[in-house]
């Protein structure tokens, strides 16, 4: 019986041996939302104090140049959004500096062609507070029965004389990497890629 017994403890020690049960793997983080749209973050872009209705989007390796999204009711609320987007960009980039900035639409003939099928409506607008100057592009983008209004911004690196001629003139230069970002960002929320207008369009086949 002593022998019996030390056979059944070797062969409980032996079930006991068994390797511990398996970690379940990690699971993604859940993909941003706002305002019930799903959208994924660029790389090289991190969320910089979102509110209730409107992200923006800072570049890690160009803090003066960012992404923004928000959703619109109308047309006739963009104006008032448009404001408001104004003031979130310059409280991101220009935050030691005055707020009150003057701004100007673009009246070029070139740089508001248009990105996506979806896009319904887009400007450019630059503002200046006496020190920096921003450029912003805006694109509205239609898309499951809401308006999206979305697009990027940059902090001219002229100097504040610069800056003030570019402002009188009406200058407002694009941003390779921004178009880039900016397409991969609204290509996560309808499905298909925009256009990169700061690269040439495809060649004609």
């Amino acid at each position: 019986m002593k022998h019996l017994a030390v056979v059944s403890l070797v062969l409980l020690g032996a079930s006991c041996s068994t390797s511990p049960p398996a970690v379940p793997a990690a699971q993604p983080a859940p993909s941003p939302t706002l305002a019930g749209v799903t959208y994924a973050v660029p790389d090289g872009y991190v969320a910089s104090g979102e509110t209730e209705h409107i992200a923006v989007f800072q570049s890690t390796r160009y803090p003066g140049d960012g992404l923004f999204l928000t959703a619109i009711a109308s047309d006739a609320s963009r104006e008032a959004r448009i404001e408001e987007i104004q003031q979130r960009i310059a409280a991101t980039v220009a935050s030691g500096q005055n707020q009150t900035f003057e701004w100007r639409p673009n009246e070029a003939p070139t740089g508001n062609e248009k990105a996506s099928a979806y896009e319904v409506y887009n400007e450019r607008r630059h503002g200046f507070n006496g020190q920096s100057r921003i450029v912003v592009q805006y694109r509205q983008i239609a898309h499951n029965g809401r308006n999206l209004l979305t697009g990027y911004f940059y902090v001219s690196s002229s100097s504040a004389a610069e800056a003030a001629q570019e402002f009188r003139r009406g200058t407002m230069g694009d941003a390779a990497s921004l178009g880039g970002a900016w397409a991969s960002l609204v290509g996560s929320i309808v499905g298909e890629q925009p256009r990169d207008l700061s690269q040439p369009p495809p060649a004609a086949h």
